[in-house]
């Protein structure tokens, strides 16, 4: 990363906060966090950097990380890109034959137009890793409107995966692992719910736990409440629990606390037979 900054001139003149190297591995950490903004990513990749003795690190803003990028310019990351894709990739990666490519599928096992996979284990150097490993990739027209990553080629959204599986072809395999992407919702909804702000070892056991408590009763609410509507699959990022705090106020009364939903609000209905649903639920015994 240095050699790729030296050798197209890149170094800072001045101190400054958001030197080359770290807009570098911002922009990686920006590939790994598709659904992030600036800050978001910023954020988690220095999160660590409060806890060292006589840090004094604060998050950039969007403005200052877009100027960053603008210094930096595009030739330095695409270097920067060349060489980490080298050790695995070959020439004839990108070479692919057309007829190497089969139409994937969506959930009901039909063809799904826009979509294909291909097996790239024979293309790879993969001297290292365990034997009898495959890698699939999955190419996709984007919707309109979505906005590419780094790791996109020719306006395509590509997507890999590896697994040990030896029988199966791969639009087959894709697919399999693909209906397991509820299992990845889970992990983004837990690190919505402050999974990522660790600390040390003692107070992560415990803030753990507390996560873990939280995401269950999500996971339980969602399923016993709500099912057969629209916030079934609401996260904590989701913009419409946002307006359900603004639906809605709380006030005390006999030491009870009591929640006032307006009648014309959108999500009344949901949230009062949600709780109906749970009210009748049998208590535990």
């Amino acid at each position: 990363m240095d050699a790729a900054i030296a050798a197209y001139g890149c170094h800072e003149r001045r101190v400054r906060k958001l030197p080359a190297h770290v807009v570098d591995y911002l922009l990686i950490a920006l590939c790994l966090y598709p659904d992030d903004d600036y800050e978001e990513v910023a954020e988690k990749l220095t999160s660590m950097l409060a806890s060292m003795p006589g840090a004094r690190w604060e998050a950039p803003t969007r403005g200052a990380i877009t100027q960053a990028r603008q210094r930096l310019g595009p030739e330095a990351v695409r270097e920067v890109f060349r060489q980490m894709a080298r050790p695995a990739a070959t020439e004839s990666t990108s070479d692919m034959p057309a007829t190497a490519w089969t139409p994937a599928y969506d959930a009901e096992r039909r063809v799904r137009p826009g979509a294909w996979v291909a097996e790239l284990t024979g293309l790879l150097d993969l001297t290292g890793w365990p034997k009898g490993m495959r890698v699939i990739v999955r190419k996709e027209r984007p919707h309109p409107g979505a906005r590419l990553r780094l790791t996109d080629l020719d306006g395509h959204r590509i997507a890999y995966f590896v697994t040990d599986a030896q029988h199966g072809q791969p639009a087959d395999l894709e697919l399999r692992h693909r209906r397991r992407a509820r299992a990845e919702d889970r992990i983004r909804c837990a690190k919505d719910t402050d999974l990522a702000n660790l600390h040390d070892f003692a107070q992560n056991q415990i803030w753990l736990e507390i996560v873990a408590l939280a995401c269950e009763l999500l996971a339980w609410m969602q399923m016993l409440a709500l099912r057969g509507t629209a916030a079934r699959r609401y996260e904590p990022k989701t913009p419409a629990p946002a307006a359900v705090r603004r639906g809605r106020t709380a006030g005390t009364r006999r030491r009870r606390l009591r929640l006032r939903i307006a009648a014309r609000w959108p999500w009344a209905h949901d949230i009062l037979t949600a709780l109906t649903r749970l009210q009748a639920l049998p208590a535990p015994p």
